[in-house]
């Protein structure tokens, strides 16, 4: 069967010849809560490799965020070098990458006129002019992630108050050099105003990144994009290509893939990716939870108590049944009525009082064990207020 199935989204005008195979958001040395998924991220230039040939793609780009942090651990560059070489050695395809907010740009362009000599483009900086990469019939305009502050530096005598001030001026100085007999693509790493986000999208649940309305790239061929983690289509030929694996619960209905743009038909197209691992969420009682053991190995999971309070005991034993749980969760705690008044409060021992807000916040009987702890501490408590 293979990793991959291919069906078509949209077709857009066009007649040259070249097939572009978009992926982004690798985030690689990303970890699940705590679990490294680096293990998984190790097919990754197997599964890339392997798109790039049977899409019969002659370009690929990676629109940012390669890696998951500015500091990449060594099995992370491990598997990056993996990727490179398996496109630009082994398949001899130009590959172009920008730097996402995720990535250390300079550590990421380091080399780049050395590395573009071998057909690896790796853009970590913005730079005005943007000069295209020509290939065959189509410019390639790559843009990495950037700020108002930095467009502002190239643009003095422009009014830049936001993201969007700063992209529209960037794309316009690009739409400026225009070759009228190349298709053009843009390739960039930002938020466009449409896109629907991820819990994995970091950077947008902090409201750390700006949105940009789509019209912004008006004129280009196509825009692979990168930086939400859904694959998604905005204003017909901008594309989000997505995460190749699922990397929070919110995305456990996606279906993940790489984007194939054919600039001679123009067609937007889907090479599915067969996951090596999913994600599934469990809610149930805790009685149901534990009959219900699991032990599938490449399931990570969110569970889910629905009657009773998360205690550590039951944290433990939960996660002795289900080892790939990664996020356990109890039934929420709600501001009711206390059980007791505060006038029988006032006649109750400390230990039954202890006995009764356990109950009131897990649902179980104080557990024996728990008896004789708490009369040491209480006794040692004591102890040291006569001293005092």
């Amino acid at each position: 069967m293979g990793f991959f199935a291919i069906i078509c989204l949209k077709k857009l005008k066009g007649d040259v010849s070249l097939k572009i195979l978009h992926t982004s958001d690798l985030h690689l040395g990303i970890s699940f809560f705590d679990r490294s998924l680096i293990e998984y991220q190790k097919l990754l230039p197997e599964i890339i490799g392997k798109a790039t040939s049977e899409s019969g793609a002659d370009v690929v780009i990676i629109s940012g965020d390669v890696f998951d942090s500015t500091l990449s651990s060594t099995e992370a560059i491990s598997v990056y070098n993996g990727i490179v070489s398996k496109l630009c050695v082994e398949l001899k395809k130009k590959t172009i990458i920008c730097a996402g907010n995720h990535d250390g740009a300079a550590r990421l362009s380091a080399c780049r006129d050395v590395l573009a000599a071998g057909g690896l483009y790796v853009y970590g900086r913005l730079e005005i002019p943007v000069k295209p990469i020509e290939i065959e019939d189509c410019n390639f305009y790559v843009l990495p992630f950037f700020n108002a502050d930095e467009a502002r530096r190239f643009f003095p005598q422009t009014e830049i108050k936001d993201s969007f001030d700063a992209m529209k001026a960037v794309v316009e100085s690009i739409r400026e050099t225009f070759n009228d007999g190349k298709k053009n693509i843009l390739i960039a790493h930002c938020a466009v105003i449409g896109g629907e986000i991820s819990e994995s999208d970091r950077a947008m649940q902090m409201g750390g990144a700006a949105v940009i309305p789509s019209e912004v790239f008006k004129g280009f061929d196509y825009i692979a994009l990168g930086h939400l983690h859904k694959p998604q289509t905005i204003g017909g030929n901008v594309r989000y290509s997505g995460t190749p694996f699922k990397y929070s619960f919110g995305e456990k209905k996606h279906v993940k893939s790489f984007s194939v743009f054919d600039s001679d038909t123009g067609e937007i197209s889907e090479i599915f990716i067969n996951q090596p691992y999913d994600v599934e969420e469990i809610e149930d009682t805790y009685e149901n939870l534990l009959a219900g053991e699991r032990k599938n190995e490449n399931v990570f999971l969110k569970i889910k108590i629905s009657d009773r309070f998360l205690g550590g005991e039951i944290y433990s034993i939960l996660r002795e049944h289900y080892p790939m749980a990664v996020k356990i969760e109890g039934q929420e705690f709600k501001n009711e009525e206390a059980s007791i008044s505060m006038d029988e409060a006032q006649s109750l021992s400390p230990l039954e009082l202890a006995k009764i807000f356990y109950k009131d916040q897990t649902g179980l009987d104080f557990p024996e064990e728990g008896i004789k702890w708490f009369d040491e501490a209480v006794s040692e408590l004591l102890k040291g207020g006569e001293k005092q």
